[in-house]
């Protein structure tokens, strides 16, 4: 299949003459002009009056959506919520769009699998830069997704599961089950070692590798730091195991987050202003510093489940009793999100509604912590 774009030769899966690769982005889809009709996506050909690409995809990622059977369409032609950054549509995003959420924390695996696959065969871990018409690519895809996946459902089950360190048993297994596959796949060129969060072992060379060791990439400082957060929230779960809720109120845009006792109802921490001094305006709410306490009135909405040690929490309303309340520093959310990294969920904390959204998809499976080897260097 040849086409001819001012006089340059493109076939499917080729260009000649012509740098296809400026202004490259995450999704391949968006890429520099060729002319007025026709885009290139890295390897693929897009016209935009049509909406179509000018060949197929080889492969119909999900047997079970209509729209997948279009192999002349982009993102289940809906290019404007996804992308397919590789050409073929990532598992995450089909657990997502088909609401299996049962099944996110294998497709996220598998994804990360997959991206492990395709960074050993190319000796990148850009994807942008893989020779996707090597054999050895796609082997390499398809094998470490599928070890991926399996160590990923090893791993949340016993996480899960509960028990005695289960987050960091959950990690040791899962990450041997990683390194031993990969071992096998890639016929032996990659040491076989175990992570227990905040440190790694391998077998090969008899060496410890371990957060802020000399000699660290700051990947891989990320990865044992991210590892640490399951031994933190298992030593947390030894020392004191509350049920708790993060309650995030709907009521209005700016909202409200609190954690609450799930038995008793008493909060946790719901950090808010303890005065009768109101602002006028909502720049002053946002500014003004004001007498502040942990105690605050919360609104029972929006429900998410955690089992916290509230020591740990105690430690925060210590210092929500000397310090200010003030809305766009001091507030609500930053001490909800303080007291959930104390407790070693892994959160981001820059409004009530960022936090409700990233602590549900912590619970639904998106455990950086628990993925935290494949940052380090055995995991690659």
């Amino acid at each position: 299949m040849l086409y001819q774009c001012k006089n340059i030769t493109l076939t499917y899966n080729k260009v000649v003459g012509y740098n296809c690769n400026s202004t490259a982005i995450y999704s391949f889809f968006q890429q520099t002009a060729i002319n007025e009709l026709y885009y290139c996506s890295n390897f693929s050909l897009y016209d935009p009056a049509l909406g179509r690409m000018l060949s197929p995809d080889n492969y119909i990622p999900n047997p079970h959506n209509p729209q997948a059977y279009n192999r002349y369409s982009y993102a289940l032609n809906n290019p404007l919520k996804y992308v397919d950054p590789d050409g073929e549509f990532i598992f995450t995003a089909l657990a997502v769009i088909t609401g299996q959420w049962w099944a996110l924390p294998i497709a996220i695996g598998a994804d990360l699998g997959m991206w492990q696959g395709g960074s050993l065969a190319n000796g990148t871990i850009n994807p942008l830069k893989w020779d996707y018409s090597s054999g050895k690519t796609w082997r390499y895809m398809a094998a470490g997704a599928a070890v991926g996946a399996a160590s990923a459902f090893v791993g949340w089950a016993i996480a899960t599961e509960g028990g005695f360190m289960a987050n960091t048993m959950g990690i040791v297994t899962s990450s041997y089950i990683n390194s031993l596959g990969t071992s096998i796949y890639t016929g032996g060129k990659t040491d076989v070692s175990v992570s227990f969060g905040a440190g790694s072992y391998n077998f090969d060379t008899g060496k410890f590798r371990y957060v802020g060791k000399k000699g660290n990439s700051a990947l891989e400082n990320i990865g044992y730091g991210l590892g640490a957060l399951a031994n933190l929230r298992d030593i947390n779960e030894v020392i004191n195991s509350t049920q708790a809720t993060l309650y995030t109120d709907n009521s209005d845009f700016i909202s409200h987050s609190a954690i609450v006792d799930k038995n008793s109802g008493d909060p946790l921490m719901s950090f808010g202003p303890n005065d009768t001094k109101v602002p006028n305006t909502k720049l002053g709410y946002a500014t003004y510093f004001r007498r502040s306490t942990s105690d605050f009135h919360y609104n029972p909405t929006l429900p998410v489940d955690l089992t916290v040690n509230k020591y740990a929490i105690d430690v925060v309303r210590g210092l929500g009793k000397v310090l200010p309340f003030q809305g766009i520093t001091t507030n609500c959310v930053n001490m909800a999100s303080l007291s959930l990294w104390l407790n070693g969920i892994p959160n981001i904390g820059l409004s009530p509604w960022v936090l409700y959204v990233t602590v549900s998809a912590y619970n639904a499976g998106v455990r950086p912590d628990l993925f935290s080897y494949y940052f380090t260097k055995y995991g690659r």
